[in-house]
Formats: structure tokens, C-alpha cells, sequence
């Protein structure tokens, strides 16, 4: 679970939107805590998949749009590689990805073995991380 503030630092979306988002039933919490305050289950975030980079960080980030990591099949290349929930996938091999079919593309079938170098938005720096790419894990 995740507090706003946590999920708000994961994401670089301010604690502000959050509150907004909760409100118009976009990001709603999975929880409350004793004290009343927001508690997120990584699945309360998969709204976010496609996100605006936060204005601050577009410059660094070199667009507006990416699509943010919410979840990783463990022991997956991806994981294994250091991708993190939170992270804002930027770009594939120097493709934009800014709608999950963009990234579908970039990690096709006939690309499993083959090493992809992403770049990332991570608490407002980007990061090159190189991964190789896998098979999909098939669905429960």
C-alpha cells in the first residue's frame, strides 16, 4: 500500500491532483487508515497507465505524455533490469511510447531475446535502463 505522499513522490503527480483524482472517481483508494488518510493498492493506480509528465520535469523528460510502470511480474526482465513502479516510460530504442499500443510495438514477439534500451522518468531525472525483452507471462 501507499500512502499519498509516497504514491505522489513514486509518480511526480502532485499530492494536490491525487486529491482530485480521488474526488472525481479517476485514482480512488483501495483503503483509509485509522486516521483517515488515503492508502493506494498498486491496482487503485492502473487508471494512471497513461500519464502527462508533470510540468516541472517536461523539459528533462523532452515530451508531455509517457506511460507509467504500475505493475512488474516478478523476476521479470523488466524488474530484473531496475524498472520500477512509478516509472514514466518515455521512450523505446528512441521510439515514443505515449499509448500502451506504442509500447506494444516496441516489445513485439519477434523482438523476445533482443535487448531494448528504455528511457525513463524516475522522481524527475531520466534514466537510460537497458533490459532484454521477454515473452509476455501468460494470463491466470
Amino acid at each position: 500500500m501507499f500512502t499519498v505522499g509516497e504514491l505522489s513522490r513514486l509518480t511526480g503527480v502532485t499530492v494536490r491532483a491525487l486529491h482530485h483524482y480521488d474526488e472525481i472517481g479517476l485514482v480512488v483508494p483501495s483503503a483509509r487508515s485509522d486516521a483517515g488518510y488515503r492508502l493506494y493498492h498498486q491496482d487503485d493506480v492502473t487508471r494512471l497507465q497513461q500519464v502527462l509528465v508533470p510540468e516541472r520535469f517536461r523539459d528533462a523528460a523532452g515530451r508531455e505524455t509517457g506511460l507509467m510502470v504500475v505493475g512488474l511480474a516478478a523476476g521479470a526482465p523488466a524488474e530484473s533490469a531496475g524498472v520500477m513502479p512509478g516509472d514514466i516510460i518515455l521512450e523505446v530504442d528512441g521510439q515514443r511510447t505515449g499509448r500502451s499500443r506504442g509500447l506494444s510495438a516496441a516489445l513485439a514477439p519477434e523482438r523476445i531475446g533482443q535487448p531494448a534500451t528504455l528511457k525513463l522518468l524516475r522522481a524527475g531525472e531520466v534514466r537510460l535502463i537497458s533490459v532484454t525483452i521477454g515473452t509476455r507471462p501468460a494470463k491466470a
